[in-house]
């Protein structure tokens, strides 16, 4: 005796995995479905979240460090102008 046993699906599906929306709950749906494809899905995905984590904290630091140069570039600028500044001598010599 010959058994077949198949399944058939006509639900279509794009997934499109983005840093920016729920994955968590699209793994939970996904593992009702398929408990395997979450496990091999989660390390890769945690790991985009984690870099993504990264790069906004690089971003972060490429912003505080133009600032401190900014604010470095106008107090060396100031100290230039005071420099041979005759009201400036004056204020030291006081």
């Amino acid at each position: 005796m010959d058994l077949h046993v198949g399944e058939k699906s006509t639900r279509d599906e794009k997934i499109r995995i983005n840093a920016d929306q729920f994955r968590d709950e699209y793994l939970v749906n996904v593992s009702k479905y398929a408990p395997e494809l979450d496990a091999k899905l989660r390390p890769p995905i945690d790991a985009e979240t984690a870099l993504a984590d990264v790069n906004r904290k690089i971003q972060e630091n490429a912003e505080k460090q133009k600032a401190l140069a900014d604010d470095e570039a106008r107090d060396r600028d100031n100290l230039t102008a005071l420099k041979g500044n005759d009201a400036a001598n004056a204020l030291w010599r006081n």
